[in-house]
């Protein structure tokens, strides 16, 4: 087989380093050569070369138009035979900066979520006409949920567009656990054996939407006083969060946690997840939970309700619907119907690391020519 020179584009480094290593170390190990261009630089050894461009999150930024022509200028100057390009923002950025070459290199988008729904705000028109102006430049549209790919094929995003299962999460990182290191872990946090734990793992932005489970816990700890909400992660809008479990008065059942590193014993000592995301991908809190065998009480977007039946293994609720998620979160609290719920936990194997990574590299192997092209 011919080695080729791949290039990856992200908006960060740890998006590289979170979800593209597996496929990456197969390339290299098989004798390609993997080069990134993302925000940061991506640790020396994963990869050939790490490139540190500047990406600003608002599109129409003066500063994206210098990361443009200096991403133009590494494109041509190494001559990639595929470039992966990632996220919205370092999607459309790569598009545009592919320079006129007489080769050109097979360009792959990576859809993790497109930022909007199919509706009529002006939010979704504005993202749409960003995504339709510069489909030309797709070679390849990878989407991974359902309502994404229903969107690329309706507003021919592409002329070829696959649907993937994620980039795959791997189980090897969420081994079973005694009831004993949980309860010690538990304890650790001031939890006491009557607690019945939520727990929401996500960067606290307004897309995952954490105010609207403080909300919708304040209401749940007027029924259901012996429970306890955990968050794990940090963002932005972390301190507007605290302040809201100040204002109802409700920090003593509030942990913030912060950045935690074994997520395994965090699923593994809570009782449910949540996630109030307006909008998602392939959600990878989701999967990690299902593979813990943790049920998930998830908004019904898109993404999630790819990996959730409601009242099956978790439960689904309207969108920003205060009032539906704390009545799910108390219909939970009940021992049977959890028990029943849980017992349907489990991530199927296609969601698995191997699985996925075997996927992505036969799309990012064949010739142009041999991949079927879905009519559009």
């Amino acid at each position: 087989m011919k080695k080729l020179k791949f290039l990856f584009t992200a908006s960060r480094a740890s998006h590289i380093e979170n979800f593209h290593i597996s496929a990456i170390n197969s390339l290299r190990q098989n004798g390609h050569i993997v080069d990134t261009a993302t925000e940061g630089y991506v640790k020396q050894d994963l990869v050939d070369y790490s490139y540190n461009l500047t990406f600003r999150k608002k599109i129409y930024s003066p500063r994206n138009i210098g990361t443009i022509n200096q991403l133009s200028k590494i494109i041509k100057a190494n001559s990639y035979d595929v470039i992966i390009s990632n996220t919205t923002l370092a999607g459309i950025i790569t598009r545009l900066a592919i320079p006129k070459m007489k080769k050109k290199p097979y360009h792959i988008y990576i859809c993790h979520g497109y930022l909007f729904n199919d509706d009529n705000s002006r939010k979704a028109k504005l993202y749409c006409n960003i995504e339709k102006a510069t489909a030309s430049k797709i070679d390849l549209l990878l989407t991974m949920n359902n309502n994404d790919f229903e969107i690329a094929k309706k507003y021919s995003l592409c002329k070829n567009i696959q649907q993937i299962n994620g980039m795959g999460i791997n189980p090897d990182r969420f081994p079973a656990l005694s009831s004993d290191e949980c309860n010690i872990f538990r304890k650790s946090l001031g939890i006491n054996e009557k607690d019945f734990v939520f727990l929401c793992v996500a960067e606290f932005s307004e897309r995952k939407n954490q105010q609207l489970i403080i909300k919708a816990f304040s209401e749940l700890l007027k029924v259901k006083p012996n429970s306890l909400l955990l968050f794990a992660g940090e963002g932005e809008l972390i301190e507007n969060a605290k302040l809201l479990a100040e204002y109802y008065e409700i920090s003593h059942k509030v942990r913030f946690l912060g950045h935690i590193s074994d997520t395994n014993i965090l699923y593994r000592s809570a009782q449910v997840v949540i996630s109030a995301s307006h909008i998602e991908g392939l959600p990878f809190n989701i999967m990690e939970a299902l593979e813990c065998g943790i049920p998930v009480i998830a908004s019904n977007v898109k993404g999630h309700k790819d990996l959730i039946i409601d009242g099956f293994n978790g439960m689904l609720f309207a969108d920003n619907d205060q009032r539906a998620l704390s009545v799910k979160m108390s219909e939970i609290s009940d021992t049977k119907l959890y028990k029943d719920i849980q017992k349907n936990v489990f991530l199927e194997s296609k969601y698995e690391v191997s699985e996925a990574t075997e996927v992505l590299l036969r799309y990012y192997l064949q010739l142009p020519e041999a991949i079927p092209i879905h009519s559009v």
